[in-house]
C-alpha cells in the first residue's frame, strides 16, 4: 500500500472525528443560545459552560493537529523518510538525497513525497479555513 493512502486515511479519520464532534455540539449550543435571553437559569449556564469547555477541547485537539501538520511540512526529511519505508532506498547523509537500488522505486517515492505534501496542505486548509459553525462563532467570534 502506498504511504500517501495511509497518510490520507489517517488525516481524513482525524479530521472527520473533529468535524463530527463539532457538528454534534452545534445544535445543542444553538438551542441553548435561543433560550438564553428568556431563561437565564443555573442549568442553562452550566450547559453553556460545558459546551464551551467541549469547544475549547476540540480547539486544542485541532491546534495540536495543525501543529503536527505544520511540523511535517517544515521537515521534508521526515516526509522523505516516510516515502522510502518498505522500499530499497536510503537517504544520503549530508545532502538528504534519496538513493534507491531500483530506479522505479525512487520515482515512486518522489511522487509520493509530492502527494503527501499536497495532502498535508489540503488538510491544513480544510481544518482551519472553515469555521462556519454557529457553535464556534458563538464562543470565539
Amino acid at each position: 500500500m502506498a504511504i500517501n493512502y495511509v497518510v490520507e486515511a489517517a488525516l481524513l479519520s482525524r479530521i472527520q472525528r473533529l468535524e463530527q464532534k463539532l457538528m454534534d455540539l452545534e445544535p445543542r449550543v444553538q438551542a441553548l443560545l435561543e433560550v438564553l435571553p428568556n431563561r437565564l437559569t443555573a442549568d442553562i449556564l452550566e450547559q453553556l459552560r460545558l459546551s464551551k469547555q467541549t469547544l475549547v477541547e476540540l480547539g486544542s485537539r485541532a491546534g495540536a493537529l495543525k501543529q503536527m501538520l505544520l511540523d511535517l511540512l517544515e521537515d521534508p526529511h521526515e516526509i522523505r523518510r516516510m516515502c522510502i519505508m518498505g522500499k530499497n532506498c536510503t537517504l544520503v547523509k549530508g545532502n538528504e538525497n534519496m538513493e534507491c537500488s531500483v530506479p522505479l522505486e525512487k520515482q515512486i517515492a518522489e511522487e509520493e513525497e509530492e502527494e503527501i505534501e499536497m495532502l498535508l496542505e489540503n488538510y491544513l486548509q480544510r481544518l482551519f479555513h472553515n469555521p462556519n459553525s454557529s457553535a464556534y462563532e458563538a464562543f470565539f467570534v
